[in-house]
């Protein structure tokens, strides 16, 4: 990159200091301006085209954000790149309450701004910007245009279930898959969720070698911000890498119009065989089927969680089908405390009893063994911070819950789908 064109002119342009601000925050989403960063790290790159096009860059290696601004071509305009550090920047552009100013490039990269009208003008110390790093380019072959309710739902129901321990490797992110649809998929071990959404466009048909990779948490929570809630947002994705390979793997999201990207380095590892996860407890009739008020479990595990364990949280869930009750229930060395909610509940079937080999009857065979009564209660424990988040992302007034003793917990609605692992009892 370079400050200078070919007749040695150097940036100049005019734009309004609240938009250009506004920018600048987008850009400086993705870089890193810790004090322990490299100073570089911490500057957004400002560049404007001859065709009038101003690109903001901020980036931290593993995510850049890149903003597009569109410059009015006035007299004095000049294309050129400055390299400039972002939170000072930002402060600056604060101060002249949304007039016109003039960005230009000054002597060893700076910044001059300055406002005409009342002749205030700053000049910001800059890196050089041929040290910026460059942004990698992510393969359009595959790529889906979601919609703002299907982008938000994804929002809404996978990141916090990636884990938050930075040495999980593969469980540090959410795992993208566009095989199908546009499948998110986030884990922590523990448990699991699942969105599925059904793109507005791809560049292509579906196929069994479309792409699919874990993209960080990070870039999502910028995604949320950096997106309008009415936003349409695209979805690419490069193919995967051979084994042993040492070129890096990207996901870039994007405005309909590609105003605003983000592009993230992926997270290595193998993401867990989540299908079978999933599908647990599907079709199985000796699983337990409970309808109940959302609002209701929650204020019952957020009560009934005040007297667990801080390290090992573990509220017991009761259901009784001849009462239609669920009883959230703890006990701790602080106390007990347990919620009786109305619930409607289907009792599964009991499991199949075998005949006993070593119990004969009169006539020499097996003697059957009476078969056990349906169950009419169930007690299983679990996690109480994991179903109240999963709770707080439905948006229904009720949910139903799959729930097996010594099996994960599922629950979800449309394209929604979670699941909680048990915890012990004892």
């Amino acid at each position: 990159m370079s400050t200078d064109t070919e007749t040695g002119a150097r940036l100049s342009f005019t734009v309004p200091a609240k938009r250009l601000r506004t920018a600048v925050q987008d850009a400086a989403r993705g870089a890193d301006t810790s004090a322990r960063a490299h100073p570089i790290m911490g500057c957004v790159l400002i560049a404007l085209d001859a065709s009038g096009d101003l690109t903001l860059t901020g980036t931290d290696l593993e995510i850049a954000v890149t903003v597009r601004e569109p410059v009015f071509w006035a007299p004095g305009t000049r294309p050129g790149t400055v390299c400039v550090p972002a939170k000072m920047l930002d402060k600056v552009l604060a101060g002249f309450n949304g007039v016109e100013i003039r960005v230009a490039a000054g002597g060893d990269f700076d910044a001059v701004i300055s406002d005409a009208a009342t002749g205030e003008t700053f000049t910001v110390r800059g890196q050089d910007p041929e040290d910026f790093p460059t942004t990698p380019a992510v393969s359009p072959e595959d790529n889906v245009l979601l919609g703002a309710e299907d982008f938000a739902g994804a929002l809404r129901t996978c990141p916090w279930a990636a884990a938050k321990e930075k040495m999980r490797f593969a469980l540090d992110g959410v795992l993208v898959d566009l095989r199908d649809g546009a499948t998110f998929v986030a884990s922590d071990g523990r448990r699991l969720s699942r969105f599925i959404a059904q793109p507005a466009a791809r560049s292509r048909a579906a196929s069994p070698t479309s792409h699919h990779g874990i993209l960080p948490v990070r870039a999502l929570t910028i995604a949320a911000k950096l997106f309008g809630r009415g936003d349409a947002v695209r979805v690419a994705i490069d193919p995967v890498p051979p084994a042993n390979s040492l070129q890096g793997q990207h996901v870039a999201l994007s405005d309909a119009d590609g105003r605003r990207t983000i592009v993230a380095r992926c997270v290595e590892g193998t993401f867990p065989a989540w299908r079978e996860i999933i599908d647990s407890g599907c079709g199985n009739p000796h699983a337990w089927l409970m309808t109940v008020e959302v609002e209701a479990l929650r204020a019952a595990l957020d009560r009934v969680a005040l007297m667990t364990e801080r390290d090992a949280p573990c509220v017991a869930l009761e259901l009784d089908a001849e009462r239609g009750t669920l009883t959230v229930a703890t006990r701790s060395e602080a106390g007990s405390a347990q919620k009786s909610l109305p619930a409607s509940i289907e009792a599964g079937t009991p499991a199949p009893v075998e005949r006993d080999p070593d119990v004969e009857d009169d006539g020499g065979a097996a003697a059957p063994v009476e078969p056990e009564p349906a169950p009419t209660t169930l007690r299983v424990g679990f996690n109480p911070d994991f179903l109240t988040q999963a709770l707080r992302a439905l948006v229904g007034d009720t949910v139903e819950m799959i729930v097996q003793s010594g099996a994960p917990l599922r629950l979800g609605e449309g394209a929604f789908t979670h699941v909680v692992m048990p915890v012990s009892l004892d």
